[in-house]
């Protein structure tokens, strides 16, 4: 009878773990929300409008607004990989219906902003939310929950090893990273359990969907199937998951361009792309450049935005690297460093971090428990992730990612916290865009400090039910 009580009592204080677990989540990655009308944004948006406007997802009439666009004849497309589009139009159509369809807050540029831009900017935060804010809080949450050992400091350090890292930034930005870097993530982890591997199947096309160059995995997390029993019951099963995908960009590139295997990106009408972009969609080889800039720079080195990535590689060489290189989530990160490497524009423009390796952070964040189950590493992984959900905050709360590169007047800045984000703390420009600014009307300097203090006390907090309820 105490044993059963005992037990229910635990189950209780799970479920309450859970529930403030979950609802920390969501607030805290909703917390800031991008609704600043920049090129990417602005691409997955206006199809939104104009099929709300005119039923169609020809963006002419709003084209010169935009600077990632393809022009096919003489109609305008957005140039981006379509299911953020596609999952944002029912949520805006919705709400339409429901009697909100724009943007009011009263604040410069708001005030006398013509419709059009209240709703773009109302479609820009509803993207934000769907795409990215929840992705990221659902890709901690699954860490946790696929992870079966219990240890000390896991929920915090899990939390960490996304809010400390260079993707909380893009946590409430209308990107399309965190929606397929999510799926992506899902898809490794089902393709290592025989039952799932048509969910597997499915998330890989949802990420294909998602971001073009993830089609690399239709062809690689197959491979991860041939040694196993039933090889080609397990094809059969991954190819019907992955199949609404090449069907979807079918129709889409065919209604679009009127050929089913040109992407419509090829016709990107952004003159600094365009020419790249025709030779091989912009892929060659990794270069020496590109693949120091991606591991070790402090402009896009994955090294210092992301350190996970340090501990997974020091876990990888304690467990044995031989045994480590059969692993889909070594293979899958080392294949879309090199494919990204490869890419014309690796930079991935104006960006905080290595902005097209945020999809080889999500694989790494979903399988982080296995390195923290290491005792020696957490410690190191407090520190290193605690100081860097400091800087990734101070970026977050001023100019978000907007850290100019090679291409842009004002040239790269090298060492973006140092050229920009400093900058902008000692100058007090401060990330209006934000739930207490908007709510409250408080001063953006102060929502980003009870931001921070806010924090603390849940991830203190959290630790204390998690340790009462777990261990």
């Amino acid at each position: 009878m105490k044993e059963d009580k005992t037990r229910r009592g635990s189950k209780v204080k799970k479920r309450h773990f859970y529930w403030w677990f979950g609802l920390g989540l969501l607030f805290f990655s909703s917390f800031y929300v991008d609704i600043w009308h920049t090129p990417n944004p602005i691409s997955r948006a206006l199809p939104v409008l104009t099929y709300h406007e005119t039923s169609t997802l020809e963006i002419g009439r709003y084209q010169q607004i935009s600077l990632d666009k393809s022009k096919i004849g003489d109609r305008y497309y957005s140039d981006k990989a379509p299911l953020p589009t596609f999952l944002t139009i029912p949520i805006y159509e919705l709400s339409s219906s429901l009697g909100k369809d724009e943007w009011n807050y009263e604040k410069k540029p708001f005030v006398s902003a013509p419709t059009w831009y209240k709703r773009l900017s109302y479609i820009i935060l509803l993207g934000s939310l769907l795409c990215a804010a929840l992705p990221f809080a659902l890709l901690i949450f699954m860490s946790f929950k696929i992870s079966k050992e219990e240890f000390k400091w896991k929920p915090t350090l899990l939390v960490l090893g996304l809010f400390g890292t260079y993707v909380f930034v893009y946590s409430g930005t209308f990107f399309n990273h965190l929606l397929s870097g999510t799926c992506l993530a899902l898809a490794v982890f089902f393709i290592q359990d025989p039952k799932r591997i048509w969910l597997s199947g499915l998330l890989c096309a949802m990420a294909f969907l998602t971001e073009y160059t993830l089609g690399l995995f239709a062809v690689l997390l197959p491979l991860f199937l041939i040694k196993r029993p039933h090889l080609w019951r397990n094809l059969l099963l991954f190819g019907l998951g992955l199949l609404p995908a090449m069907l979807i960009y079918a129709w889409y590139n065919y209604t679009l361009s009127g050929n089913p295997f040109t992407f419509v990106f090829y016709y990107t009408d952004f003159e600094t792309f365009s020419e790249g972009i025709k030779q091989n969609y912009g892929f060659g080889w990794p270069s020496v450049e590109s693949i120091s800039g991606l591991l070790f720079s402090p402009y896009m080195g994955i090294l210092w935005f992301f350190t996970p990535f340090v501990f997974y590689l020091i876990y990888c060489f304690k467990a044995g690297i031989q045994s480590q290189l059969k692993s889909p989530v070594l293979i899958s990160s080392l294949a879309l460093f090199a494919l990204i490497s490869a890419y014309f524009i690796w930079w991935g423009g104006y960006s905080w971090g290595p902005r097209y390796l945020i999809p080889m952070a999500c694989i790494v964040a979903l399988h982080a428990a296995r390195i923290w189950e290491k005792k020696s590493l957490r410690l190191y992984g407090l520190i290193v992730l605690g100081i860097g959900f400091v800087i990734h905050l101070a970026a977050k709360s001023t100019v978000l990612f907007l850290i100019p590169d090679r291409l842009s007047e004002q040239g790269e800045a090298s060492y973006p916290f140092s050229d920009v984000i400093w900058k902008a703390l000692k100058q007090g420009n401060f990330n209006a865009n934000n739930l207490f600014t908007w709510v409250f009307d408080l001063d953006p300097k102060l929502s980003a400090a009870s931001f921070l203090v806010l924090f603390l006390i849940w991830i203190t907090s959290l630790e204390w039910i998690y340790r009462r309820s777990h261990l």
